[in-house]
């Protein structure tokens, strides 16, 4: 990776889990756990990305899903089944950001909210 004109080295792990991080006034490190062994890693800089396997296993059987046990959902963000929301790695939205998910998720609840009111038009 270049940062500045200056190359710096990169690691990339996955499939690990964050024990802790080390540091007092700036991150300089953490303790990770991958295939049982624990190890340490010191950096300058940390990038960290949550996993993005959907776990729709409770979906399987009521709602679509696709080859990757995604939900398919329509524009608004519904699936086949009224009154079943998703939002985020669990479906098929490219956009898998917490932003994003925020947004779904208030989507989600305004539209369960507007389904459970006496007034509703659904």
């Amino acid at each position: 990776m270049v940062i500045s004109g200056k190359r710096v080295p990169l690691n990339v792990l996955t499939s690990s889990q964050v024990k802790e991080f080390h540091g007092n006034t700036r991150l300089t490190g953490l303790t990770h756990d991958k295939n049982v062994s624990e190890s340490e890693m010191d950096f300058n800089g940390v990038v960290i990305e949550i996993e993005l396997t959907p776990n729709s296993e409770i979906a399987k059987g009521v709602v679509n899903l696709n080859a990757l046990d995604e939900i398919l959902v329509g524009r608004v963000g519904s699936p086949s089944v009224l009154s079943v929301y998703a939002a985020r790695e669990i479906t098929v939205i490219k956009e898998k950001q917490i932003s994003i998910a925020v947004g779904q998720g208030t989507s989600s609840a305004l539209k369960a909210y507007a389904l459970l009111s006496p007034t509703s038009s659904e």
